[in-house]
């Protein structure tokens, strides 16, 4: 009786309030997408920069790679930080839409499961939030992707880095300031030992990749012997 009352209030409020695609708001029957935007999401595929993991028209690395390699060994990515990614990733990120991290984060392991060197790592390390902004956003995007994968890979979660300021957004800096911005703003937890671990560190989107870049570089002074990255989506060429 008491499950028949809740599918009916169920049925009564898509009735009264439908739901809405993420990316377009189309009325949709059931899902987070519609069938629309599902089909225009880039993704990700060869050939790609071996040391970013950035789509690529030709060659080994992309051109910000072959002037700096980054610390990471290795990155790859699910789509194209285009429409609609871009919409789900704001949603999932500012709007507490935490359930995209199902779908993001299942898009990532299958990244993963499919890439013979990502799938060495022992451990998934989220990049973390400021405790502030952790706070008042309520979660770690990276976080609820950590868990997810590890769901999908049975990977532990480790979570081990800590943002040491609250960095301004970098989404109006230049790659310089970008790099800037994030200098010297994440160290190691306490009493986390990663010597000669294997770790792949996990965002929700890479842009010019100084955020990665600068956990990787902690990471590494700290002994690990390897650092991937996998993000749910990354910025197409610079």
């Amino acid at each position: 009786m008491l499950k028949a009352v809740r599918t009916n209030l169920k049925l009564l409020l898509r009735f009264i309030i439908p739901p809405l695609c993420i990316a377009c708001e189309q009325e949709i029957d059931d899902g987070l997408l519609c069938g629309d935007c599902y089909d225009i999401i880039r993704i990700v595929s060869p050939p790609l920069c071996q040391a970013c993991g950035r789509p690529i028209s030709d060659g080994e690395v992309c051109r910000a790679c072959a002037k700096a390699r980054p610390d990471f060994d290795r990155l790859r990515a699910w789509a194209v930080f285009a429409p609609p990614v871009d919409k789900v990733i704001h949603a999932f990120k500012y709007g507490n839409k935490q359930s995209l991290a199902q779908l993001l984060g299942r898009s990532m392991g299958r990244v993963l499961q499919g890439d013979t060197i990502l799938a060495t790592a022992e451990c998934v390390v989220p990049v973390p939030l400021y405790k502030g902004r952790q706070r008042d956003r309520g979660y770690n995007q990276a976080l609820l992707l950590c868990r997810v994968l590890s769901q999908e890979t049975a990977k532990p979660v480790l979570d081990c880095l800590v943002r040491t300021r609250n960095t301004p957004t970098q989404t109006k800096l230049t790659d310089a300031d970008r790099r800037d911005n994030v200098a010297g703003a994440f160290r190691l937890g306490n009493d986390v030992n990663v010597t000669d671990k294997s770790l792949l560190l996990i965002d929700d989107v890479m842009t010019t990749g100084a955020t990665l870049n600068e956990c990787a570089t902690v990471l590494r002074q700290a002994g690990a012997r390897s650092v991937y990255a996998l993000v749910s989506a990354i910025a197409s060429g610079r």
